[in-house]
Order: C-alpha cells, then structure tokens, then sequence
C-alpha cells in the first residue's frame, strides 16, 4: 500500500492494481493456472533463465523466493497485458485534491 501511495504522489498518476488471478492467467503457459510454488519456475521458463533460488544458513528454502517470483511475474503479466490493449485513461491526478 504504501508504494502505491508514493507512486501516486511521485507520478501524479494513479497506480493500477492487478490481482493475483489476472496476474497468473496472463502468465499461463497452458490452460492450468499456476500455483504459488510453481511461480518460480513458470519465472524462469518464461525468461529462459536459472531461478536465483535464496537459501538460509542451513540451505533451507526460503519463503522470500516466492515474493521474487511474484514481483517478477507482475511485471511479466503488466507487460503482457500492455502488449494486448495499451490503458485509456492517463489522467493526472490533481495534486489539490490529493492529501498525502
């Protein structure tokens, strides 16, 4: 949330939401929506790279992969959904009006 509030204050647009569903239907290789665990892979698939897999002290998978999949896969699916059909509205925001 706060990213999208200093997104808004710094570009005076403002920020467009993807859900998590829009974000893996853009993504989808074939008819299967991925699952949360699959993300990475779909990641590196997609970009035709070795996933930079984080590992604890002990080597234990860490849950932030997952956040960096994520991220990653966002900005696929924004590009993605760009490539499809560009945004209507590119209005600014009246500073006036905004109180952040």
């Amino acid at each position: 949330m706060y990213v999208s509030l200093a997104a808004l204050k710094y570009l005076k647009r403002a920020p467009h939401f993807l859900s998590v569903l829009k974000i893996r239907h853009a993504t989808k290789l074939d008819k299967k929506l991925p699952t949360k665990e699959e993300i990475p892979q779909l990641v590196a698939k997609i970009l035709n790279i070795d996933f930079p897999y984080v590992y604890g002290k002990r080597g234990a998978f860490l849950p932030e992969n997952y956040d960096m999949a994520d991220a990653i896969n966002c900005g696929l699916a924004w590009i993605k959904l760009q490539q499809r059909k560009p945004i209507k509205s590119k209005k600014k925001i009246n500073e006036s009006k905004s109180s952040i």
